[in-house]
């Protein structure tokens, strides 16, 4: 199995190699609206190719695997759309080297705890919109997951905080965390 000789020469975690059911895959293909001549990147093939074996012919297609030695984080080529499922350990440096891709559209998996305003800034910032979102729980993953289209200059269907919600009156997490902080909190909340 080459993803077990990454795994052992430690290459990748054991937890970011998960399984891509068929059919999440084809719907985020679908999601993408690939159109003939697109150069579509599977950047973490694995070792069935989920993503990878089921872009069309019409597409200009290619892919990275660290266990095949072809790192993501070494690609130099040009893609259109990205779509993949990336590893959860690495997802912060994930979003930065596809970004760095600047294609048009990045499709990916999320788990709900990947699913950060930290991370969708980014996308924000380097002028990308969320365009679609579909939602499913998978019984052999942790939690919810989200499929997530983000599109360069698109409006994005969803807002977002650009920054941590603090205290209106000290600026900092009162009511949330303890100690309290400003010294104003009661129990109605913080007082001026």
């Amino acid at each position: 199995m080459e993803s077990a000789k990454a795994i052992q020469t430690g290459k990748i975690k054991s937890n970011d190699v998960c399984h891509t059911p068929l059919h999440i895959a084809r719907l985020m293909i679908a999601m993408c609206k690939l159109k003939e001549g697109d150069r579509v990147l599977d950047p973490c093939r694995g070792k069935n190719g989920v993503f990878f074996n089921n872009f069309p012919s019409y597409t200009i297609n290619d892919w990275c695997e660290i266990a095949d030695d072809k790192d993501f984080f070494d690609y130099n080529g040009t893609a259109d759309i990205i779509v993949s499922n990336p590893p959860f350990s690495l997802f912060s440096k994930w979003i930065d080297k596809s970004l760095q891709l600047n294609p048009n559209k990045i499709c990916y998996i999320f788990g709900s705890l990947n699913l950060t305003t930290a991370r969708l800034n980014k996308f924000k910032a380097a002028g990308y919109g969320i365009t679609a979102l579909h939602m499913f729980k998978n019984t052999y993953w942790y939690g919810d997951a989200f499929c997530v289209l983000f599109e360069k200059g698109a409006e994005s269907l969803m807002s977002l905080e650009p920054a941590t919600i603090m205290c209106e009156n000290c600026g900092h997490r009162c009511k949330r965390v303890s100690p309290n902080v400003c010294g104003k909190i009661t129990d109605s909340g913080c007082l001026k």
